[in-house]
């Protein structure tokens, strides 16, 4: 299954992440550019009032097409307990082309299910998979295997997907077979 991995991140936690995903997917890599300064505490405060206000932001162009995806991987970093204002406006340009979600995302020790479920009202979608990994601990061995139980979690649905289901003998057959 063609597969785009699409974050945002200012500190580097969340590109880490998408880069670990990307590679266990074997999927193609997007990470959305934002021209707003975000380094510093002004960069940090900014970043929490546009998380807050819901704001929509400028981004560069993608070099993919979400369209051409049959499964779409969004990542944010948790601001202010919401979704990052850069994944905010991908989804509102993109939503009515994803035609498969899976989410992930990262933060300070928030539990991530409010920003999930925010990424998937924001998607209309619901996601195929969720992840959240704690900055604390995304470069341990914890990770690695929430890494691995994710693509897991993929993988059984594609499966299903693809096996069709038992069929029902046709009476003919059943016929035959008493013959």
């Amino acid at each position: 299954m063609r597969t785009l991995v699409v974050h945002y991140s200012r500190t580097g936690t969340t590109r880490a992440l998408a880069h670990q995903l990307a590679d266990a997917l074997g999927a193609d890599l997007e990470e959305l550019r934002d021209p707003t300064p975000r380094r510093g505490l002004g960069g940090w405060l900014r970043c929490a009032m546009q998380a807050r206000r819901g704001s929509l932001v400028p981004l560069a162009p993608l070099r993919h097409d979400p369209a051409a995806f049959a499964l779409v991987v969004v990542g944010t970093p948790i601001w202010a307990g919401a979704v990052s204002s850069p994944v905010r406006t991908f989804l509102h340009h993109h939503r009515s082309h994803l035609r498969g979600l899976a989410c992930f995302c990262t933060g300070g020790g928030e539990s991530g299910d409010e920003v999930l479920a925010q990424l998937e009202r924001l998607a209309g979608h619901d996601a195929r998979a969720h992840l959240f990994v704690r900055a604390s601990e995304a470069a341990s061995e914890v990770t690695t295997r929430k890494i691995a139980a994710f693509v897991e979690r993929l993988a059984a649905q594609d499966r299903e997907i693809l096996t069709p289901p038992p069929s029902a003998p046709r009476q003919d057959d059943a016929a035959e077979r008493r013959h």
